[in-house]
């Protein structure tokens, strides 16, 4: 590892441990992110998101300029070029701040050999540009920076609505937040808002959500580490809304970390008997009890499998309500986590059916005659969706649909929310009942 502040250079280095070592994207841009100036921080962030949201236009222009495509040796100098490239396609970086800089990056990693190359890239996009840029945007794959298969995908569910859930997808999500109204009004905490220069606005049929401009820093919020607020996008506020937790009852919050749909049951039900929060994931369940801590809840967390059929984890035997959010590709968040782009096969959605599919049928044994269940995803995939309730409903004589549209049925079941819808995340849920069978 290469020990330098180059924004550029620490690009290159995030997208390789990435995209071919397998590290988590976020944990490392946070970690690398510290040894940098705040601006700098915030250049970090736009350069890596920036090209993993326009990866394959930004190599489109590569392979349009060169003869050779990079070898596998150089991929750290590839994309040091490909942050070059994108600050010259879509940030306002003067011309030759960005090329010097990117030949500065190229060497800094010990690719002294591809700095001329390097500057004749750079140079050769800025003549050509007009030209390239007109050619990259006449396809989906390279205007959207989408797989093909991905495309395909969502083409064959949504028709004409392609372009839209694309250009949504690779949009900036908004910074939304969710107020505990029981501490303090939506009115107020504008007001607050407003005292630090801050704008929020309500998002219409979601009663407890702000979105936040600009965004800020979580530590920037009013009354954020006193436990009035939790970041969490329109969407998934939804859960615990559409969960509907009723006084007295004891509720399941299957595969539960990071505790944001945990900590909002807890807020807008305070008189439930109980909470479990269930997650596989030891170290992500330390954020569910961190937020839980931050926000004076108390919840029953517990590490465990919730595909496995070993209920030993349980300190009751069934429960009333439960909320099951799956596994899942992570499609409908594809804005707020481009990588998702590039790390998902075909494949792997199918091995993410299966385990969706046995969790789901672990958990409708843990839920009480009488209970509900809401399913929830963060996909746009209808085979993790629309098409797995409706396997399960057809398969299972005590599963009721309990609609949350108008128009749902047995055969479409199921609210998916797209991208860009309301300003939202793209998410779906479904609601059922477990119906006593003689």
């Amino acid at each position: 590892m290469i020990s330098t502040k180059n924004p550029r250079v620490i690009v290159a280095e995030i997208l390789t441990e990435a995209l071919h070592e397998e590290q988590p994207l976020m944990a490392t841009v946070k970690l690398k992110a510290k040894k940098l100036s705040v601006s700098d921080a915030s250049f970090l962030k736009e350069l890596v998101n920036g090209i993993l949201r326009n990866k394959l236009f930004l190599e489109g222009i590569l392979d349009i300029l060169l003869e050779k495509p990079f070898k596998s040796k150089s991929i750290k100098a590839k994309y040091a070029i490909l942050a070059g490239l994108y600050q010259l396609a879509f940030l306002n970086t003067p011309n030759h701040a960005a090329v010097n800089e990117t030949v500065k990056a190229v060497g800094e990693l010990g690719f002294d050999t591809l700095k001329g190359l390097t500057n004749a890239v750079m140079h050769g996009y800025l003549r050509k540009k007009a030209e390239i840029d007109e050619r990259l945007n006449k396809s989906y794959e390279t205007k959207y920076s989408f797989p093909q298969w991905l495309i395909s995908d969502i083409k064959s569910a949504y028709g004409k609505s392609l372009g839209s859930i694309l250009e949504q997808s690779n949009n900036h999500p908004p910074l939304t937040i969710r107020i505990n109204t029981a501490k303090v009004s939506l009115s107020d905490y504008i007001n607050l808002l407003a005292e630090k220069g801050l704008a929020g606005t309500p998002v219409e049929g979601v009663p407890c959500a702000l979105t936040v401009t600009p965004a800020v820093n979580a530590e920037e919020l009013p009354l954020f580490k006193e436990g009035f607020v939790f970041i969490q996008d329109a969407a998934a506020q939804q859960a615990a809304i559409f969960l509907d937790p009723q006084p007295g009852e004891v509720i399941l919050d299957a595969c539960a970390a990071p505790g944001g749909k945990t900590t909002h049951i807890l807020e807008i039900c305070p008189e439930i008997k109980d909470l479990v929060a269930l997650d596989l994931d030891e170290g992500r369940l330390k954020r569910v009890k961190d937020n839980l801590h931050r926000l004076g809840l108390e919840a029953k967390v517990i590490a465990a499998d919730a595909s496995s059929k070993d209920h030993s984890w349980s300190p009751y035997p069934q429960f009333d309500r439960i909320l099951l959010d799956a596994p899942c590709s992570a499609t409908g968040v594809i804005r707020r986590h481009p990588d998702i782009k590039w790390l998902r096969t075909p494949e792997e959605i199918k091995s993410i059916v299966k385990l969706q599919r046995e969790i789901l049928e672990n958990m409708w044994q843990m839920l009480k005659s009488g209970g509900i269940m809401l399913y929830a995803t963060c996909s746009i995939e209808p085979v993790e969706n629309t098409l797995q309730i409706k396997q399960f409903l057809s398969e299972h004589k005590d599963a009721e649909l309990i609609p949350l549209k108008q128009d749902e049925s047995a055969d479409n079941p199921g609210l998916q929310i797209l991208p860009g819808q309301n300003s939202m995340d793209g998410f779906f849920y479904a609601r059922l009942k477990k119906n006593f069978v003689y």
